[in-house]
Protein backbone atom coordinates (compact mmCIF):
# COMPACT_ATOMS: atom_id res chain seq x y z
CA UNK A 1 0.00 0.00 0.00
CA UNK A 2 2.80 2.12 0.70
CA UNK A 3 3.76 2.14 -2.95
CA UNK A 4 0.02 2.87 -3.93
CA UNK A 5 0.34 6.15 -1.86
CA UNK A 6 3.56 7.33 -3.92
CA UNK A 7 2.22 6.18 -7.13
CA UNK A 8 -0.58 8.62 -6.23
CA UNK A 9 1.38 11.12 -4.84
CA UNK A 10 3.44 11.42 -8.28
CA UNK A 11 0.22 11.63 -10.33
CA UNK A 12 -1.46 14.10 -7.96
CA UNK A 13 2.01 16.60 -8.02
CA UNK A 14 2.60 15.95 -11.96
CA UNK A 15 -1.18 17.17 -12.24
CA UNK A 16 -0.69 20.18 -10.24
CA UNK A 17 2.60 20.87 -11.26
CA UNK A 18 1.16 21.11 -14.62
CA UNK A 19 -1.80 23.49 -13.30
CA UNK A 20 0.85 25.79 -11.59
CA UNK A 21 2.82 26.34 -14.53
CA UNK A 22 0.03 26.98 -16.91
CA UNK A 23 -0.37 29.89 -14.40
CA UNK A 24 3.85 30.56 -14.20
CA UNK A 25 4.20 30.43 -17.96
CA UNK A 26 1.94 32.46 -19.00
CA UNK A 27 2.77 35.08 -16.11
CA UNK A 28 6.44 35.49 -17.22
CA UNK A 29 5.38 35.57 -20.81
CA UNK A 30 3.32 38.60 -20.29
CA UNK A 31 6.16 40.02 -18.04
CA UNK A 32 4.36 39.82 -14.70
CA UNK A 33 6.69 39.70 -11.38
CA UNK A 34 6.35 36.13 -10.18
CA UNK A 35 7.81 36.25 -6.46
CA UNK A 36 7.45 32.14 -6.06
CA UNK A 37 6.88 28.66 -7.64
CA UNK A 38 5.93 26.66 -5.22
CA UNK A 39 4.85 22.69 -5.75
CA UNK A 40 3.48 21.78 -2.30
CA UNK A 41 2.03 23.58 0.69
CA UNK A 42 3.62 24.40 4.42
CA UNK A 43 6.17 24.24 5.57
CA UNK A 44 9.84 25.00 3.35
CA UNK A 45 11.82 22.05 2.11
CA UNK A 46 13.88 23.40 -0.65
CA UNK A 47 14.43 26.84 -2.51
CA UNK A 48 16.13 28.40 -5.14
CA UNK A 49 16.04 31.58 -6.46
CA UNK A 50 16.55 32.59 -9.93
CA UNK A 51 15.61 35.80 -11.42
CA UNK A 52 13.43 36.86 -9.30
CA UNK A 53 11.20 34.15 -8.34
CA UNK A 54 11.64 31.73 -5.85
CA UNK A 55 11.07 28.24 -6.89
CA UNK A 56 10.25 26.21 -3.75
CA UNK A 57 9.11 22.61 -2.51
CA UNK A 58 7.14 22.12 0.57
CA UNK A 59 6.65 19.36 3.12
CA UNK A 60 2.51 18.83 2.43
CA UNK A 61 2.81 17.20 -1.53
CA UNK A 62 -0.87 18.14 -2.27
CA UNK A 63 -1.44 21.51 -3.69
CA UNK A 64 0.90 23.98 -5.24
CA UNK A 65 0.73 27.96 -6.04
CA UNK A 66 2.23 30.36 -8.09
CA UNK A 67 2.37 34.16 -6.36
CA UNK A 68 2.03 36.84 -8.62
CA UNK A 69 3.31 40.14 -7.43
CA UNK A 70 0.49 42.84 -7.70
CA UNK A 71 -2.73 40.65 -7.35
CA UNK A 72 -3.99 43.70 -5.04
CA UNK A 73 -2.78 47.32 -5.63
CA UNK A 74 -0.23 48.40 -3.25
CA UNK A 75 -0.44 51.29 -0.24
CA UNK A 76 0.98 52.59 2.56
CA UNK A 77 -1.77 51.66 4.84
CA UNK A 78 -1.34 48.10 4.78
CA UNK A 79 1.63 46.07 6.94
CA UNK A 80 3.15 44.72 4.36
CA UNK A 81 3.84 48.08 2.61
CA UNK A 82 4.53 50.25 5.26
CA UNK A 83 8.29 50.51 4.64
CA UNK A 84 7.81 51.30 1.05
CA UNK A 85 8.58 54.33 -0.04
CA UNK A 86 6.22 56.45 -2.25
CA UNK A 87 8.52 55.39 -5.91
CA UNK A 88 8.57 51.89 -5.03
CA UNK A 89 4.52 51.52 -4.43
CA UNK A 90 4.00 53.33 -7.61
CA UNK A 91 6.94 50.85 -9.09
CA UNK A 92 5.50 47.87 -7.38
CA UNK A 93 2.03 48.88 -9.19
CA UNK A 94 3.23 49.07 -12.28
CA UNK A 95 4.50 45.93 -12.86
CA UNK A 96 2.09 44.28 -10.76
CA UNK A 97 -0.97 41.52 -12.22
CA UNK A 98 -3.41 44.21 -11.68
CA UNK A 99 -1.13 46.63 -14.12
CA UNK A 100 -1.85 44.34 -16.95
CA UNK A 101 -4.61 44.17 -19.99
CA UNK A 102 -7.81 42.29 -18.45
CA UNK A 103 -7.20 40.12 -21.45
CA UNK A 104 -3.58 38.80 -20.34
CA UNK A 105 -5.31 38.59 -16.43
CA UNK A 106 -7.97 36.14 -17.72
CA UNK A 107 -5.07 34.31 -20.04
CA UNK A 108 -3.33 33.93 -17.21
CA UNK A 109 -5.78 32.60 -14.73
CA UNK A 110 -7.13 30.61 -17.29
CA UNK A 111 -3.86 29.01 -18.01
CA UNK A 112 -3.78 26.67 -15.29
CA UNK A 113 -7.16 24.90 -15.90
CA UNK A 114 -6.39 24.86 -19.86
CA UNK A 115 -2.78 22.82 -19.18
CA UNK A 116 -5.00 20.35 -17.35
CA UNK A 117 -6.77 19.61 -20.31
CA UNK A 118 -4.31 19.57 -22.57
CA UNK A 119 -2.64 17.33 -20.74
CA UNK A 120 -5.65 14.93 -19.89
CA UNK A 121 -6.22 15.06 -23.71
CA UNK A 122 -2.80 14.09 -24.73
CA UNK A 123 -2.54 11.25 -22.20
CA UNK A 124 -5.93 9.78 -23.58
CA UNK A 125 -4.18 10.38 -26.71
CA UNK A 126 -0.75 8.05 -25.43
CA UNK A 127 -3.41 5.31 -24.07
CA UNK A 128 -5.22 4.92 -27.16
CA UNK A 129 -1.71 4.64 -29.04
CA UNK A 130 -0.21 1.73 -26.67
CA UNK A 131 -3.51 -0.12 -26.88
CA UNK A 132 -3.71 0.40 -30.58
CA UNK A 133 -7.00 1.80 -31.16
CA UNK A 134 -7.81 4.87 -33.55
CA UNK A 135 -6.66 8.49 -31.95
CA UNK A 136 -10.31 9.90 -32.25
CA UNK A 137 -11.19 7.90 -29.40
CA UNK A 138 -9.21 9.95 -27.25
CA UNK A 139 -11.57 12.54 -28.16
CA UNK A 140 -14.61 10.70 -27.12
CA UNK A 141 -13.21 9.64 -23.48
CA UNK A 142 -12.21 13.18 -22.97
CA UNK A 143 -15.47 14.43 -23.54
CA UNK A 144 -17.09 11.51 -21.77
CA UNK A 145 -15.46 11.98 -18.44
CA UNK A 146 -16.05 16.03 -19.34
CA UNK A 147 -19.42 15.15 -19.36
CA UNK A 148 -19.26 12.91 -16.24
CA UNK A 149 -17.59 15.44 -13.86
CA UNK A 150 -19.92 18.11 -15.08
CA UNK A 151 -22.99 15.77 -13.62
CA UNK A 152 -21.23 14.48 -10.97
CA UNK A 153 -20.91 18.47 -9.24
CA UNK A 154 -24.74 18.83 -10.59
CA UNK A 155 -25.65 15.38 -8.48
CA UNK A 156 -23.51 17.18 -5.75
CA UNK A 157 -25.23 20.52 -5.74
CA UNK A 158 -28.41 18.95 -5.85
CA UNK A 159 -28.08 16.36 -3.05
CA UNK A 160 -28.64 13.17 -5.44
CA UNK A 161 -25.09 12.68 -4.56
CA UNK A 162 -23.87 13.26 -0.97
CA UNK A 163 -20.90 15.69 0.60
CA UNK A 164 -19.51 12.62 2.35
CA UNK A 165 -19.29 10.22 -0.76
CA UNK A 166 -16.64 13.16 -1.95
CA UNK A 167 -12.78 11.73 -2.34
CA UNK A 168 -10.41 13.59 -1.35
CA UNK A 169 -6.53 13.27 -1.48
CA UNK A 170 -5.63 10.93 1.79
CA UNK A 171 -8.77 8.50 -0.09
CA UNK A 172 -7.33 8.44 -3.65
CA UNK A 173 -4.74 5.98 -2.67
CA UNK A 174 -7.54 3.53 -1.96
CA UNK A 175 -9.42 4.20 -5.49
CA UNK A 176 -5.74 3.61 -7.16
CA UNK A 177 -4.87 0.54 -5.40
CA UNK A 178 -8.61 -1.38 -6.73
CA UNK A 179 -7.57 0.07 -10.25
CA UNK A 180 -4.44 -1.16 -9.88
CA UNK A 181 -5.35 -4.54 -8.76
CA UNK A 182 -8.82 -5.32 -11.46
CA UNK A 183 -6.86 -3.27 -14.45
CA UNK A 184 -2.85 -2.95 -14.17
CA UNK A 185 -0.52 -0.02 -13.75
CA UNK A 186 -2.00 1.14 -17.47
CA UNK A 187 -4.95 2.59 -16.01
CA UNK A 188 -3.04 5.26 -14.19
CA UNK A 189 -3.39 7.10 -17.63
CA UNK A 190 -6.69 7.41 -17.55
CA UNK A 191 -7.00 7.67 -13.53
CA UNK A 192 -4.34 10.95 -14.74
CA UNK A 193 -6.91 12.28 -17.56
CA UNK A 194 -9.58 12.08 -14.96
CA UNK A 195 -8.01 14.02 -12.56
CA UNK A 196 -6.73 16.51 -14.47
CA UNK A 197 -10.34 17.33 -15.97
CA UNK A 198 -12.18 17.16 -12.32
CA UNK A 199 -9.47 19.64 -10.97
CA UNK A 200 -9.51 21.92 -14.19
CA UNK A 201 -13.62 21.97 -13.79
CA UNK A 202 -13.36 22.63 -10.12
CA UNK A 203 -10.89 25.42 -10.66
CA UNK A 204 -13.09 26.97 -13.18
CA UNK A 205 -15.90 27.23 -10.53
CA UNK A 206 -17.41 30.92 -9.87
CA UNK A 207 -16.25 30.62 -6.24
CA UNK A 208 -13.92 33.22 -4.57
CA UNK A 209 -10.07 32.08 -4.15
CA UNK A 210 -10.14 29.80 -6.82
CA UNK A 211 -9.34 30.52 -10.79
CA UNK A 212 -12.85 30.67 -11.57
CA UNK A 213 -13.75 33.43 -8.52
CA UNK A 214 -10.90 35.40 -9.68
CA UNK A 215 -11.83 35.41 -13.27
CA UNK A 216 -15.64 36.76 -12.41
CA UNK A 217 -13.83 39.69 -11.30
CA UNK A 218 -11.71 40.28 -14.26
CA UNK A 219 -15.23 39.71 -16.40
CA UNK A 220 -16.71 42.33 -14.19
CA UNK A 221 -14.40 44.96 -15.16
CA UNK A 222 -15.20 44.39 -18.75
CA UNK A 223 -18.89 45.54 -17.88
CA UNK A 224 -17.62 48.62 -15.92
CA UNK A 225 -18.01 47.10 -12.27
CA UNK A 226 -15.15 47.81 -10.19
CA UNK A 227 -15.24 46.23 -6.89
CA UNK A 228 -12.60 47.75 -4.33
CA UNK A 229 -9.43 45.51 -4.20
CA UNK A 230 -9.27 45.12 -0.59
CA UNK A 231 -13.07 44.32 -0.70
CA UNK A 232 -12.18 41.49 -3.30
CA UNK A 233 -9.37 39.91 -1.59
CA UNK A 234 -11.26 39.95 1.76
CA UNK A 235 -14.19 37.99 -0.24
CA UNK A 236 -11.01 35.39 -1.65
CA UNK A 237 -9.48 35.17 1.86
CA UNK A 238 -13.47 33.94 2.78
CA UNK A 239 -13.43 31.64 0.16
CA UNK A 240 -10.14 30.34 0.91
CA UNK A 241 -10.91 29.55 4.53
CA UNK A 242 -14.39 27.98 3.39
CA UNK A 243 -12.56 25.64 0.88
CA UNK A 244 -10.38 24.70 3.95
CA UNK A 245 -12.78 23.82 5.61
CA UNK A 246 -14.67 21.46 2.87
CA UNK A 247 -11.08 20.00 2.70
CA UNK A 248 -11.25 19.10 6.32
CA UNK A 249 -14.46 17.49 6.00
CA UNK A 250 -13.20 15.36 2.75
CA UNK A 251 -10.11 14.63 4.88
CA UNK A 252 -12.52 13.42 7.93
CA UNK A 253 -14.51 11.16 5.26
CA UNK A 254 -11.20 10.09 3.57
CA UNK A 255 -9.50 8.75 6.97
CA UNK A 256 -12.84 6.64 8.03
CA UNK A 257 -12.36 4.88 4.51
CA UNK A 258 -9.29 3.60 6.04
CA UNK A 259 -10.66 2.89 9.66
CA UNK A 260 -14.08 1.56 8.76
Amino acid sequence: MFFIVIVTLLVLSLIIFLHEFGHFYTAKKFNMPVSEFSIGMGPLIYSKLKNGTQYSLRAVPIGGYVLIDGMVEASKEDKEFKDYTDEEIIEYNSKGFMSHSKLEKIIVLLAGVIMNFITALIAFVILMLITGQPIINAFYMFAKVFGATFMGLKMLLTGAAKAKEMVGPVGLPLVFAEQIKTQGYLVLIPLFSLLSINIGILNLLPIPALDGGRIIFVLLEFFGIKLNKKLEERIHTIGMILLLLLMVFVLFNDVKKYIF
